[in-house]
């Protein structure tokens, strides 16, 4: 389970690394969104993921982590979305990007061949469930364990 995280993990922090972004531009705070994470792994986050990422970029100030279960993730997402606020980044399944597709960054600036060469190794069909109108609006999690229709979506907040 840990491993899993620490790869989501990762390609979060790859997004939000990428060059341009309004975090590092405006020196924010950025709050990241996970829904059912055990102790151990909030543990990790805090003490190891979290501050080696602000080393390592420093005009970001600080990334928060908001925590949540499956239960209540509907009430949450419909809440920031129809006041228009939320978390820099949210872990989703791919069964909310229809619904919230329109919501979510679009990303080809930051996600593509030249800026983040490994897109190449995800599947077509992987691609599509965090694309909407055309446009990436997410990364895919690399299946580490048997899980299936885990992504990756960002909302705007982070590139607008």
């Amino acid at each position: 389970m840990k491993r899993f995280f620490a790869l989501a993990l990762a390609i979060l922090m790859v997004v939000v690394a990428l060059p341009h972004s309004a975090a590092k531009a405006e020196g924010k705070s950025l709050q990241i969104y996970l829904t059912a994470i055990d102790q151990p792994t909030q543990d990790w986050l805090n003490k190891t993921a979290i501050p080696a990422f602000i080393t390592a970029n420093p005009d970001v100030a600080s990334v928060d982590v908001i925590t949540g279960g499956w239960g209540d993730v509907d009430a949450s997402l419909a809440g920031w979305f129809a006041a228009g606020k939320g978390p820099d980044i949210m872990y989703l399944g791919s069964e909310y990007g229809a619904e919230y597709g329109k919501l979510l960054a679009n990303l080809d600036t930051y996600i593509n061949a030249t800026t983040f060469p490994a897109l190449k190794y995800y599947l077509p069909g992987a691609i599509s469930t965090v694309t909407y109108d055309g446009h990436l609006r997410g990364l895919p999690l690399p299946l580490v364990e048997a899980r299936s229709g885990l992504d990756v979506q960002i909302s705007r907040r982070i590139f607008v």
